[in-house]
């Protein structure tokens, strides 16, 4: 069975030189049946879905949670 945890990115340090993200910090949302639903809760473009499968445990290292994405960010080139 699949879930859609939801987050809100509150916040993060670009490293220049890395050239990515790192100590990112996430507020969770909610955990919903259904994408849409999850989608429905993301009030703008900080809120990230995840489809997550139950009684999955996550690698004790950070990782990008596999199809993750940010439902309402403004995709380049949309105006």
């Amino acid at each position: 069975m699949v879930v859609w945890l939801v987050q809100r990115f509150v916040g993060g340090v670009w490293d220049e030189r890395g050239e990515k993200w790192g100590l990112c910090e996430f507020e969770i949302t909610g955990i919903f049946d259904s994408e849409q639903k999850a989608i429905d809760a993301c009030l703008d473009h900080n809120y990230v879905v995840a489809p997550i499968e139950i009684n999955y445990t996550f690698p004790e290292e950070r990782v990008k949670i596999p199809g993750s994405y940010y439902p309402k960010a403004q995709k380049r080139g949309d105006t």
